[in-house]
């Protein structure tokens, strides 16, 4: 199993593993970057929206 920092996180990773789905370090960080990207967009939307208009 790969190191993740939150517990939470390791939780949903030990799961998936019995599972039989293991998930990799990179496979991890492509999904978390693309969350990651996706709430920074919706949250300066909404700021400029709130606002600047």
């Amino acid at each position: 199993m790969e190191t993740v920092a939150a517990s939470a996180n390791v939780v949903g990773i030990g799961i998936a593993a019995k599972a039989g789905h293991p998930i990799s370090f990179w496979q991890f960080t492509k999904y978390g970057i693309i969350v990651t990207v996706l709430s920074t967009l919706m949250a300066w939307l909404y700021v400029w929206l709130r606002y600047f208009t």
